[in-house]
């Protein structure tokens, strides 16, 4: 409500670094302070039992980093394709 103020005892000491603290908020997006958390693809290869994830590293200086992520693991049969380090925006199905 309107008129009313915050008290700081001792008045002198805290009143001035809450209001220079107040006086640089800025609205903000609720939607922004949630977090949905973050997803960690882990694809295993078949043969060999080792994640994607490291094959890819251990591949990435012979091979284009696109090329490879897209073969091996549509290669391997994964579902979806999201690459490690890849954020994938949230959907109302899930």
């Amino acid at each position: 409500p309107s008129g009313r103020r915050v008290s700081f005892p001792p008045d002198v000491r805290y009143r001035n670094t809450y209001l220079t603290w107040l006086a640089e908020k800025r609205d903000w997006c609720i939607s922004r302070q949630l977090w949905w958390g973050h997803r960690i693809p882990i694809w295993t290869a078949r043969l060999s039992g080792r994640t994607v994830a490291d094959i890819l590293a251990w591949l990435e200086p012979h091979l284009g980093r696109e090329d490879l992520a897209v073969r091996l693991l549509y290669a391997d049969g994964a579902s979806e394709l999201v690459r490690p380090g890849a954020a994938r925006p949230w959907t109302e199905d899930e």
